[in-house]
């Protein structure tokens, strides 16, 4: 069914003399070249569409939101070579997602590595709606953007602010004056493009894993699961205090002051084994409550990713 809704897009942009796949790249013109970057467009039906897909490619990777609910696949997508900018692209069946009347579609983005480019996104939404009519809309300037509370940082870190509920990025009740149209950058998505099966794309959370043991340094803490992984360490904090800086591996996190917070990455893919922990002159070593491996591996793979020994 996906491949049909694309192949029908293909034949309307030609009928429409669109370059291309009539997809154009859009962007944000407020955003620096590390920014983790939002986009979302609200589209109103008469009736829930009978089917509908989303494709979208990227020079980074992102994750798909429809009505607040992330329907991407698995955990980072898509999956590509370490600071690869090649434009990937993955399609989603979505039409279980929507809702007959007020819709939106959300799209957090995040550069692989720090830099500028205006061709961070391009969006496609296509299908049949309740009356049986086919639709196909792209990304265009009629999309709306803000910097995310996240950002990479040139050493293939991350900074993410503590805080920020999802539904205030991809719910329907937006403070409009905080998002920016999206720039649309010359010339559409070139047909080299690759698409990727969502189904077999991007990387899965294996498994979780415990330390091995920890030792403290100073004002750090030393965690070493015995073995090294490619993957995320997320860590539980407690009694932070709001504006507080936690360093986890190269995972700067702000604090937001709550009860229990947790720290972790969402985009960039270290290999871990000896994880420092420190802080601001805030941290206290009692804060961290709990600390967990995240192994990840190829979604279509069933057996241990190489990374793993």
């Amino acid at each position: 069914m996906r491949l049909l809704l694309f192949s029908l897009c293909l034949l309307l942009s030609a009928a429409t003399g669109a370059q291309s796949l009539n997809m154009p790249w859009v962007a944000s013109s407020v955003a620096d070249s590390a920014s983790q970057v939002w986009f979302r467009k609200g589209y109103l039906f008469r009736g829930k569409p009978r089917q509908a897909s989303l494709t979208v490619v990227t020079t980074g990777y992102f994750e798909l939101y429809v009505n607040g609910r992330n329907v991407s696949t698995q955990v980072l997508t898509p999956r590509r070579a370490a600071f690869g900018r090649d434009a990937l692209g993955v399609t989603y069946d979505v039409e279980r997602f929507l809702s007959p009347d007020s819709n939106v579609v959300a799209v957090l983005y995040s550069p692989a590595s720090p830099c500028a480019t205006p061709y961070q996104v391009a969006v496609q939404f296509a299908g049949v709606d309740a009356r049986g009519h086919a639709f196909c809309d792209a990304s265009d300037a009629s999309w709306l953007c803000r910097r995310a509370r996240r950002r990479v940082i040139p050493d293939g870190g991350e900074e993410a602010e503590g805080g920020w509920p999802l539904s205030y990025f991809t719910g329907n009740a937006i403070d409009q004056a905080l998002w920016t149209p999206a720039t649309v950058a010359h010339g559409a998505v070139e047909p080299s493009f690759r698409l990727l099966p969502a189904s077999a794309d991007g990387m899965r959370v294996a498994r979780i894993i415990k330390p091995a043991f920890f030792d403290v340094v100073g004002d750090s803490v030393v965690y070493d699961f015995g073995t090294a992984f490619q993957g995320w360490v997320r860590v539980t904090l407690r009694d932070a205090r709001v504006g507080e800086q936690v360093n986890v591996g190269g995972m700067v996190y702000v604090c937001t002051g709550q009860m229990d917070e947790q720290a972790c990455r969402k985009f960039t893919l270290p290999v871990c084994r000896r994880v420092w922990i420190y802080g601001d002159a805030h941290f206290r070593k009692s804060q961290i409550q709990n600390v967990e491996g995240l192994v990840l591996e190829p979604a279509e793979s069933g057996g241990m990713w190489p990374w793993t020994w």
